[in-house]
This record gives structure tokens, C-alpha cells and sequence, in this order.
């Protein structure tokens, strides 16, 4: 519009440039120099446009002033812990006033409902609820100017729908718009520091044991008592993760496989089980010696008193006397998990001990979630996991492509998908991108943007089917579907001037549907109308679309179509529903017979998560459904909100499980109970490392007294869940996923004898001690190697009463580091320290603090580091609240008792 304008205003300034007389002569003068006057006419209409074009480019004063808001507007988010109270402090830090008549502020909120708690006497503003996380305050224009004075603070009382727990409740990248204006990040809440979220202890008098226990967390002196008895090893007590069924191993006979002498002898077709980094040459002839002879056939293997006849099972027999190492298995998976062993057991000069292993996995799904549509996380993070997944024996990756959130995979013949479903931007028309959500800012870029093209996807499948790893698409639905909702819209808009027909071909809502509800996740439009045949006319160009992507590259067995959180309400007033007159859970088991029908026209099995129905008379039993026999599982979630476990119903009603407790499997939930730490806390306060290397599958929900699931044949095996909320950059992706995962692929795959015996918990926790131990004397370095930026934990410490500081880790083998300079030098701390005046070990007699962390081997990874005072053995993490400027305003602490939040 500026540039119209602009060019508008050029057309008259040249028409009467040239009936003036200095025109005239301009001209007269360029026609002596120049060629023309038609010459210099166009000459001069150049100079004059590229002045137009860029006086259009000039910010305009209502731009430069937001400009100026959004550099100098300071942001304190009070979150106060055990209250549904919230605060938000602005202050004009410049030296001008803010006018902030018709400003928008958008920020995000995790989860929950926020609303104005109180009236303001000077500015007015409102709070409105956008979608999802997304909310808008608006600075509203009435009688006198909405003016921030400088130096000026506003307070803004917030009421939440449910307390806050975490500091990543709040997500960074506020910004601020107003009519006319291009969107602005508002600087300080701009990184992922979230230093702008301040946290808070609210008295805890007159509470309940349970929640007081939900609100404790992690001490230092606590970590220390809990670590101090653990066995320590001066070697990995383990061999292998997971671990094998059956191995035997002699260190005083190693061979040496790295004298460029050895070869690789294969059964036909086995050399496809050879990993990638086999650097061996492949033979037809077997010289006797100096040989890795790979046969194929059958492996039977005893794991718990039962006979086990897996596909992936293998048998090793390392003979240093003879130099020759045989491998048999049926199959070529379990020749790469074979050879997997093998390499875990060498050592870096190539030596591997004399060996006797016989193996076979528990379970044949062994599987991890990653969501890449809450926020995108690029290709080369995929193959990373994959790579790691592939060497602790992990065979499933459920790849969440699609949600409220965003859209991610390119789908041939609907681009509409990608151009807006996949793309995060300040456009409330929704023409051009989805509303900003969960941190990703009004611009186009970043984790809120991106998709995987047709050749990312099968770069990806390929890379996976080297590793035997099986990647199951998930494209949810009905629900979550706000992304393909308004994809489809747009492509409504986009023909239906042209062609009526093909405008409808693909739509997902009923326009004459007035239903009102909200998702869990706050969405407003996010349902698939299941009484389209539209609807249905999508599902199916989706499936056979992705099916055709993975023809030649890792072939489409499995896909899982969500099926959960329907909201209530959803489709109560959509027309062509209430034609049905089916009940909402009617319309839902019909919408699962129809999806299910479909992918079984193209032989795919399909796995849904269970049902929102939590009693065992609701749960439909499998054969009542009118569907084919084609398999139908269900990732069980649930843990048991209902008083008992679905797990056991669902196995009880015929259907094939795959176990995905939230309160062990959720890892987007906390790793310690931490206000620091990052991750939503719903079904646990916190999921640990030893927690999720504790599970027992086989009792499905009931974990502390096992009750042993019936049918546990129908267990299909375990997966993790990584969602991504609050994930925003690949370091924190793998900080939540390592090495909990490591947890993941021990359960998965090795049967534990304590797992189903309630009184062999010194046998459970000896298991525990030697799992822990090995992650921290060797395979934390093997991701390292594979540049993981996994999580090291805090170190627990205490001082005694003449200053000796105690300190421990509760994986051992890593070096803890102090600092008594305020984090400027680090140094090795050693056993027996003592920390006063006269030690040694301290700069100045101020110094109350020694610092805190754990350093890996390699040197590349730190733990996040504690600050310990060693008078009253206190402890404080480094970015909790400690300067007195930033607590609350007087006059809302004295009325809340605030206590800031120590350790």
C-alpha cells in the first residue's frame, strides 16, 4: 500500500516537473549530455522512483515508536508456586514515554486458562484467550491517552485455571503489534534463559501432605544421602545395554580385530545385517582364521523358564584360540544386533574378550515418540536418535507429523498442507501461516516452522531401514487436527470462486456446525468432522500418499491415526452430525471403523492411543467393532484416573498393547522435582533416570505392588513418549531424551528377575547400580561420540560443621568441579575438602558459596551447577531468584508471603 502510494505521488511530481520552467531547463541540460530528452526523462523518473521506493521502506512514527516499546519495555512474569496467582511487572526502562494506545502484547501460557485478576485505575487493557497457548493483552484506547511514563511500572494481576509448577510454563519470544505496524519480539523475553520468569514459594501453611510432597524438590543434601551408598565400580560391570539373556566373558583372552587381517564371511543375503560403520572386508571364502563367519538359523533362547523363537535373536562365540568369531541368527536384524554386541564389547584398540552370548529381545516393539509438530526439529536431529536408537537395539520410532500445532510432512497433490499448515506466523486471518504458538515469535522461522520434503522423508526411511528401525507415521486425528483444519480451509477459499467441487473435495469442518468447545491444549477448531465424506476423502489421500513415499525405501507396515482427546462438545451442533442422530461416542467408534476400513484396504495395520473411556464396561471389546482382522493396537497411556489400569482392561477386551505410562514413559516430563528443570508434570512431578530403568511392563499401571497383566502376550512392548511443548532447540530435545532412554532400551529388551517379584528389591537396585555405573565408566561416552547433548545429573553434597565438603554423583565415574570465585574458575574437587578461612581453598573471607557441577569425560558435557553455602548448607541453582530487585512488587509480596525460592 506505502509503495502505491508512493508511486502515485512520483506520476504527479513528474508531470509537474515537467511544465515548470526549471524543469524545462533540467531537461534542456540533459539533452546536451544525454542522448535525449526522452532519455533524460526516464533517467530522472529512475532517480525519483528508487527515492520513492525507499522513502516507502522509512519506518513510519507509529513503527518507530513500537520499536522503541519493544526495546525498552522491561517484563518480570512472577509464577508462584502452589497459588493460581500470576504477576506481570512491565516497566518503561527508556528515557521517553510509551504511549501504548491500541498495543497488543502476545504471549504464551502452558496448558492452562489466565485471566485478568484485578481492575487498573490508570492504563485500561484487556485479556483475550487467541488459541492454543496463545493469548493477546490489549492496551485499550478509551477518553485519555494510554501512556507508560518512564521509569514507570505497571503491575498486572493474573488468576490462572491451574497452579504453576516449572519455569517452563512460560515461553520466551513475547511480542507486540498495533494497527499498521509490523510485529515486534519485545527484547528481554527474547533466548531461551527465560531469565524475564521470575519463581516464587508461596506459604505452604494449611496444605495437603500430597501436594506439599508435589511442591518439595530436589536438595543437594538429599541427592548426596541417596547417592552415598551406591556401589561403585572401578570397571563396567556391564558388558552390554541392553543387556544379553546369556554372556560369558574372558578378558584374559582378547582378540584383536583391527590387524587389517580380517575378513567377513556371510550367508547369503545376511551381509544386508552388517552395520554401516563395518569397516571389514566381505569374503566368499572362509580362510579358518581371522574370520567373523555369519551363518543363518534358528536361535532358541530361555528368557524367565520360556522358551523364546524371535526373528532378532542371535548366538556370538568368540574363540581367541582359534581367532574366529561365529555369528547365527535367522535373520539379518539380529546379525546387526549381533555385531552391535560385539562392538560394545571392544575396546578402542579393537580388542574384544572371549565370548559366549546368546540373546533375544523380550519384546518385539521396542520404540520411541518423537513429536516434531509441537516445534520442527531438522532432519539431522532425526538421524541422530536414529543412530543412537539403533545401537542400544531399539527397533520403532513413532513419528508424530501432525498436530494442532503444525503440519509436517509434504503430502503430493495437497501443497496447502505445508504453504500454511507447516508455517508459524503473526497472521490472525490465518491466510498466510497458523498463530504464533509456544514460543516460536510472529515470524516465519525457527522450531514453529518447517517440514520434511518427499526426499527428507525418504532420506530419513532409509537411514532407518540400515538400522533396522521401523518408523511409524502419525498423523492425529480427529482431534489435534487444527493445523489440517485450516490447511483445508485455505484450500476452500482457494477454488471455490473457480471450481465449487474441488474446493469441497478435501474439507474437514461443517460449516453449519455451531458446537462450542476447548481442547486440552486450549484449541478452539481442532476436531475433524467425522460426518464428511470429505473427511474421509483426506484420510485416504493422506495414507496412500505416504504409503507411495515409503515404497522402496522402508516400507509402510504400520500407521498410527491418534484417535484421542476428543473434546466434549465437539460436533454437538454440526448439522450433518445431528442428521445421524449418533451419540459422540457413537460418532467416534464410527469414525475408528471408517479409518480402520481404510488402512486395511492397503494391508497397513494401525495403531490408535486409547480411548478417552476409562471404566471397563465402556471399553468396546475388539471383536464388536465392524472392522477387519487386520492389527489394531493401542498405545496405553492412561494411569488409571479411573481406579484401575487400562492396560489390564485392554489386553482383558483382545487388543494388542504397547505399554507408554505416562508417569515412567513421558519424557517430557521433569528429569529431578526442580522448579528449574524443564517439562509438563502432570502425570508425575518427575520422571528420573533410575525411575524409568525401575518399570515393570509386565504389572502394567499397578507399579508399586505388582498385579500381573492377563494375556501379556498381547504385549506388543514399550515406548517412550518425547513431546515437545516446551522443546525448542536440539540440545534440549536430547537433554530430555538422554539418557532415559538408555532406561527405555534395558526394559525393552531384557526381562529383569525382580520385575515381577515384590520382594527382590535389593536384587532391583543392585541391577540399578551396575546400569548406572556402566552409563557413567562408558556409554555416556559413546553419545558423546555421537554428539548427544544428553543430561548429567546435579551432584549431591553437604558440609559438616568444620567446613569438609562432601560431594557425589548419582552416576558414578564423573568428575565433580567446584568453584569458589563465582563460577570464573573451576577446578577437580577431591574427596575431604575442607572449605573455611584458613583451608586454602577460598578467595575471599565474603565467599559464603562453593559452586557445584559435574563434568564428563570427554570434557564436552556439564551438569547445570548448584551453589552451596557452607555455613548453613543451603543450596540455590544458579538462575533462581537471589537479587532483591527482582522480587515481586513490596506490596504484592507482603500480601502473598512470598518466599524466594532456595535450596
Amino acid at each position: 500500500m506505502a509503495l502505491k502510494m508512493s508511486l502515485r505521488r512520483l506520476r504527479i511530481i513528474v508531470c509537474a516537473m515537467i511544465q515548470s520552467r526549471r524543469a524545462r531547463r533540467h531537461l534542456r541540460f540533459m539533452r546536451r549530455t544525454c542522448c535525449s530528452g526522452t532519455m533524460a526523462i526516464i533517467i530522472l523518473t529512475m532517480l525519483l522512483l528508487l527515492a520513492a521506493i525507499y522513502t516507502a521502506r522509512l519506518p513510519t512514527k507509529e513503527q518507530l515508536h513500537l520499536n522503541y516499546i519493544a526495546e525498552s519495555l522491561d517484563v518480570k512474569y512472577y509464577l508462584i508456586q502452589n497459588s493460581k496467582k500470576e504477576y506481570m511487572a512491565l516497566t518503561n526502562t527508556g528515557d521517553q514515554p510509551m504511549n501504548l494506545t491500541n498495543v497488543e502484547l502476545y504471549f504464551y501460557h502452558m496448558l492452562r486458562k489466565i485471566h485478568l485478576d484485578s481492575k487498573f485505575d490508570g492504563i485500561a487493557m484487556e485479556l483475550h484467550h487467541v488459541d492454543g497457548s496463545l493469548f493477546r493483552l490489549r492496551f485499550s484506547k478509551n477518553t485519555t491517552t494510554q501512556v507508560l511514563q518512564s521509569q514507570e511500572k505497571l503491575v498486572v494481576s493474573l488468576k490462572s485455571s491451574i497452579s504453576t509448577w516449572a519455569r517452563s510454563d512460560v515461553s520466551p519470544n513475547w511480542y507486540i503489534t498495533s494497527p499498521g505496524c509490523t510485529p515486534v519480539l519485545l527484547h528481554c523475553t527474547v533466548g531461551e534463559d527465560l531469565n524475564f520468569a521470575k519463581y516464587f514459594w508461596e506459604d505452604s501453611s494449611g496444605i495437603s501432605d500430597a501436594t506439599r510432597l508435589s511442591m518439595h524438590y530436589s536438595k543437594a543434601v538429599e541427592r548426596y544421602n541417596n547417592n552415598k551408598n551406591l556401589k561403585r565400580f572401578e570397571i563396567p560391570p556391564l558388558y552390554v545395554i541392553p543387556t544379553p539373556v546369556e554372556i560369558v566373558a574372558d578378558h584374559t583372552k582378547p582378540l584383536n580385530i583391527r590387524t587389517n587381517d580380517w575378513v567377513v564371511v556371510a550367508d547369503a543375503g545376511l551381509e544386508e545385517g552388517l552395520p554401516r560403520r563395518m569397516l571389514l572386508p566381505l569374503s566368499q571364502d572362509d580362510p579358518g582364521k581371522k574370520v567373523i563367519r555369519i551363518r543363518q538359523g534358528p536361535v532358541d533362547v530361555i528368557i524367565q523358564g520360556k522358551a523364546i523363537h524371535s526373528k532378532e535373536a542371535y548366538r556370538i562365540d568368540v574363540s581367541a584360540q582359534d581367532e574366529r568369531i561365529e555369528v547365527t541368527s535367522p535373520s539379518t536384524a539380529g546379525v546387526f544386533y549381533a555385531m552391535q554386541t560385539i562392538y560394545s564389547t571392544m575396546d578402542e584398540q579393537g580388542n574384544i574378550p572371549q565370548l559366549k552370548v546368546q540373546d533375544a529381545p523380550r519384546f518385539s516393539y521396542r520404540g520411541t515418540h518423537i513429536d516434531v509438530s509441537r516445534n520442527f526439529f531438522q532432519k539431522d536431529v532425526i538421524l541422530r536418535t536414529l543412530q543412537a536408537m539403533s545401537k542400544y537395539k531399539m527397533n520403532k520410532l513413532h513419528f508424530h507429523l501432525s498436530d494442532d500445532e503444525g503440519w509436517r510432512l509434504e503430502i503430493p497433490g495437497l501443497p496447502e498442507l505445508t504453504e500454511i499448515g507447516a508455517r508459524r506466523c503473526h497472521d490472525p486471518t490465518k491466510v498466510a501461516c497458523l498463530m504464533p504458538q509456544l514460543g516460536s515469535g510472529p515470524e516465519a522461522t525457527g522450531l514453529g516452522s518447517g517440514f520434511y520434503t518427499t526426499s527428507d522423508y525418504q532420506e530419513i526411511l532409509d537411514y532407518a531401514a540400515h538400522r533396522h528401525i521401523e518408523i511409524i507415521p502419525e498423523f492425529d486425528m480427529p482431534a489435534h487436527a487444527h493445523a489440517a483444519i485450516q490447511s483445508m480451509l485455505l484450500r476452500y477459499d482457494k477454488y471455490i470462486s473457480k471450481d465449487p467441487q474441488k474446493a469441497s473435495k478435501y474439507l474437514l469442518n461443517d460449516f453449519n456446525d455451531d458446537s462450542e468447545f476447548s481442547s486440552v491444549q486450549l484449541f478452539t477448531e481442532n476436531v475433524m468432522n467425522p460426518c464428511l465424506s470429505s473427511t474421509y476423502v483426506f484420510i485416504e489421500h493422506v495414507i496412500k500418499s505416504v504409503i507411495d513415499l515409503h515404497k522402496g525405501h522402508n516400507s509402510l507396515k504400520t500407521i498410527h491415526l491418534g484417535g484421542d482427546e476428543v473434546p466434549r462438545g465437539a460436533w454437538e451442533k454440526s448439522t450433518v452430525c445431528m442428521q445421524m442422530g449418533k451419540s459422540r461416542e457413537e460418532l467416534r467408534q464410527m469414525f475408528a471403523e471408517k479409518i480402520i476400513n481404510i488402512t486395511a484396504k492397503y494391508q497397513v495395520d494401525v495403531i490408535l492411543w486409547d480411548a478417552i473411556k476409562k471404566s471397563d464396561k465402556d471399553i468396546v471389546h475388539k471383536d464388536q467393532y465392524n472392522m477387519p482382522d487386520n492389527q489394531i493396537s493401542i498405545n496405553v497411556w492412561d494411569i488409571g484416573h479411573s481406579g484401575q489400569d487400562i492396560a489390564h482392561v485392554l489386553l482383558k477386551k483382545g487388543y494388542k498393547v504397547i505399554l507408554s505410562n505416562a508417569n515412567y514413559l513421558y519424557f517430557d516430563h521433569p528429569q529431578i522435582q526442580d522448579p528449574e528443570e524443564r517439562g509438563l508434570y502432570w502425570a508425575s512431578r518427575s520422571i528420573s533416570l533410575e525411575h524409568v530403568f525401575k518399570y515393570r511392563p509386565l504389572c502394567g499401571g499397578y507399579q508399586e505392588k505388582c498385579k500381573l497383566v492377563d494375556q501379556s502376550e498381547n504385549i506388543l512392548g514399550i515406548q517412550s513418549q518425547l513431546w515437545t511443548e516446551t522443546i525448542r532447540s536440539a540440545d534440549q530435545f536430547y537433554y530430555m531424551l538422554f539418557p532415559r532412554l538408555l532406561a527405555v532400551a534395558e526394559r525393552s529388551w531384557h526381562q529383569a528377575p525382580w520385575e515381577t517379584d515384590d520382594t527382590k528389591a535389593d536384587l532391583m537396585q543392585e541391577d540399578w547400580e551396575k546400569f548406572a555405573s556402566t552409563l557413567g565408566l562408558k556409554e555416556l561416552s559413546e553419545l558423546d561420540s555421537l554428539g548427544i547433548w544428553y543430561r548429567l545429573p546435579l551432584p549431591g553434597a553437604v558440609f559438616s560443621k568444620d567446613g569438609t565438603l562432601s560431594a557425589n554423583c548419582e552416576i558414578p565415574g564423573f568428575d565433580i568441579m567446584y568453584s569458589v570465585d563465582f563460577g570464573q574458575t573451576w577446578k577437580v574437587f577431591h574427596s575431604g575438602m575442607v572449605f573455611h578461612k584458613d583451608s586454602g581453598h577460598i578467595d575471599s573471607n565474603d565467599n559464603r558459596e562453593v559452586w557445584l557441577a559435574i563434568r564428563s569425560h570427554t570434557l564436552k558435557r556439564a551438569s547445570d551447577f548448584v551453589r552451596l553455602n557452607f555455613h548453613t548448607n543451603e543450596e540455590q541453582k544458579l538462575k533462581l531468584i537471589t537479587d532483591e530487585n527482582d522480587k515481586p512488587p513490596l506490596k504484592l509480596a507482603e500480601q502473598s508471603k512470598f518466599v524466594p525460592v532456595s535450596k
